[in-house]
Parts: C-alpha cells; structure tokens; sequence
C-alpha cells in the first residue's frame, strides 16, 4: 500500500548545488546552473508553498560546492539533521562526467560521476564524485524517503555549448543511485542523451519544467499537491517538446524509485484551503439536499402511500453512498429519485420497484409528462411538438 508523505515541515532537509563556474579551464562553463539552485532554494523555502526553514537547507553554489564540502554535507550536515522519519531532496545542476573504470570493479568497464567546483577533467578519479561514491554517502542517511534530481548527463563526446555533460552512461548509472528504501532519483536526461539549457528560459530545460511543475502545472486534479510521480509525468511531457521547439538534440527525463510511495513534493496552502471551503460548501448542500429527500419520503410514507417495507428501503437507500450500492440497489435509486423528482407517480414507483426485485414480470412505464405552450401557456396534445392553438413550440 502507498504511503503518501508531505515533505513541507521542520523534519524535511535539502541540499541545493549550483555550479557554472568551474576551477579548471577545461571545464565549460554553464549558463544557469546557479540560476537554477537558487531557484530551487527559494522555492523550497517560500512559505506561499513548502515553506522549508532556511536552517533545514543547504546552498551551495560555485566555489562553495567543493567535493570536500559536497561530502560533508551529506554525510555530516545532513546524517546528523535527519531521521527515519525525515524527507530528504538533493538537486544538483551542473556536470557530469565519465572516464574509464580504474579498478575494474564496474563491469560497464565505466565510471559516471558528480563534478564539483574544483574537479579536474584529466582526474576525475580523484576530484570527482563517482556515482556510486554519491550513493554511499546517501546511505549513511537515517530519512527513509530520499529524492534527488540531477540536472546533468553523461552523454559521449566532446561537451557541446549549452549542454551539461563531459563524457556515457549506461543504464546501471542511475538504478545504482536509487538502490535503497524510499529512493527517488530523477535525472534530467535518459542515459546516453544531453541535459540542455537555454537562454531564453534563462534556466535549464529540465529545471525551467521542474519548478513549473512544483509552482502547480502539474496539479493535475487541482486539488493544491503535487506529487513526485505528478512532476515526473510533466516533465516527461514538457522537456521533450521544449527541447524538439528549441531544436535541440532529444532529452527525456528519467526516473528510478524503489518503494518511495507517493511523496507530495509541493503545496499550494491557497488553493487547499479555497479547495476544503468548497468541499464545506458541497458536504451542507449535500446534507440539506439529504433531509429535504427523506422529509419527501416521510411525507409518502405518513400518508399511507408508503409501506413500512417501502418506507425502509428508501430511507436506507438515500443514505447509502453510491459507490457501494450493487447493481439492484443503483437501479432502486433510480427509481427513487425519479419519484421524487416528480418524473415518477408512487404507484409507478411501487410497480417498478417490484419489478427490479423480482416480484413482478414487467415495468410500468412513466405516463408521458405534459408539455405547455412556450407563448401562450396551453396544454399540449400528447405527440405534438407544437401548440395546436398557436403554433408555437411546446416546452
């Protein structure tokens, strides 16, 4: 059975990366990485919708993204905030990167990594952040819901401008950072594809959706959640057709998750609160629609046109939620508010009633209802569609 878990609160963390401006000359520089952290942190933050406490997040942008610091912050800042009730996101936007396994333990042969700030392309071994090193540190976190999105790729070749990649990652990548209960990792690419931004989002495709998606867009019942698996199904519309507008090559965002449950990943307090006012507003019209139904019934059955049995039925009938009745019982509430509509006479009813139950071989049909004249407000003829003293049409 799902769980359905609201990530707003003091027991939710996050750890927000932005780089654009790496040490190493050989590293390209991105656009709107730190446009896209800062985005996602101010978000996170907005009490109009998650409303995390400052103190429960952690930005790191540019020089600040250090691997020493990207590891003491999951394993010292975040392990020791955390608990096995807590919620946890990570978003980094900003390279990523492949070399050749030097140990020979991976058995694609390959080894995906993080860049941080001061990684050096012709060592990434040493200065950067291997996948599966990323995945431990998440490991040694107690929160059993952990989602991350990674707006970077490991596409082959050289790295193109506008795209967030320096080397190619099979399919394991991904699964491997997911290993774990309550695991969601969404990239912002599938393996071998490109991770693009563009200056006329000002953000990176994937992110430019991502908050859309969080500020509502992906609301898809309008009920003020979203949903991880509702970000991701907008996502996974959205980035494709940006991507093919902007003519770029084909991005698809990509999710791995193992038993993470439904987590709600943003809120809209507004529109829940006009959502509940509304619901207040149905459930007394509903209730007053349900007394003014029984008082019709009362009546029937206080004049003798009811019997006791009849009186029952009815009465139980109104008061049973229509997605239980079974298939006699939807049939008897058809009846029965046909009668009290006025569309049925009771004794109608009463046949139509025995018939549904078995007790009789035939049902009586509705007497055809008069129509009036639209102008001048005579009886029809049964049969006619026009007034036989004016012409005019009948209503």
């Amino acid at each position: 059975m799902k769980t359905t878990v609201n990530v707003s609160g003091s027991d939710a963390h996050a750890i927000v990366v932005g780089i654009g401006n790496y040490q190493h000359p050989g590293v390209s520089a991105l656009n709107f990485t730190r446009a896209d952290a800062q985005a996602i942190n101010d978000f996170l933050a907005d009490p109009k919708h998650l409303g995390l406490p400052r103190e429960n997040i952690q930005l790191l942008l540019d020089d600040r993204a250090t691997l020493v610091n990207l590891k003491r912050a999951i394993s010292g800042w975040l392990a020791k905030r955390t608990t096995p009730e807590s919620t946890v996101l990570v978003f980094f936007a900003g390279h990523g990167g492949q070399e050749a396994d030097r140990t020979g333990h991976d058995p694609d042969s390959k080894v995906s990594y993080l860049l941080p700030w001061d990684a050096d392309p012709d060592d990434l071994f040493s200065t950067a952040l291997a996948n599966d090193d990323f995945n431990k540190l998440l490991r040694l976190i107690k929160a059993r819901r952990t989602v991350v999105f990674l707006d970077a790729c490991h596409s082959g070749g050289v790295a193109r401008q506008g795209a967030r990649d320096l080397g190619v990652a099979s399919l394991p990548t991904f699964e491997r950072l997911a290993e774990g209960e309550g695991r969601v990792v969404i990239s912002a690419a599938k393996p071998n594809q490109r991770s693009w931004e563009d200056a006329s989002l000002g953000h990176g495709i994937f992110t430019h959706h991502l908050l859309e998606a969080f500020r509502g867009k992906a609301d898809h019942d309008d009920d003020g959640y979203v949903s991880i698996q509702d970000a991701v199904q907008y996502l996974q519309r959205q980035v494709p057709q940006t991507v093919r507008r902007l003519g770029k090559e084909p991005q698809d965002p990509y999710l791995v998750s193992e038993g993470s449950g439904e987590i709600l990943i943003a809120v809209d307090p507004e529109k829940i609160a006009q959502r509940v006012r509304e619901l207040d507003v149905n459930e007394r019209l509903r209730q007053e629609q349900l007394k003014q139904r029984c008082a019709q019934v009362e009546k029937l059955w206080s004049d003798g046109r009811l019997k006791d049995t009849e009186f029952v039925e009815a009465m139980n009938l109104l008061k049973k939620p229509t997605e239980a009745f079974d298939r006699s019982e939807k049939l008897l509430a058809d009846n029965l508010d046909a009668l009290l509509r006025g569309g049925i006479s009771v004794d109608i009813y009463i046949a139509n009633r025995r018939f549904i139950r078995g007790e009789t071989g035939h049902v009586v049909k509705p007497e055809p209802q008069t129509k009036f004249c639209t102008r001048c407000g005579k009886p029809g003829s049964p049969g006619n569609r026009f007034c036989v003293h004016c012409g005019a049409s009948l209503g």
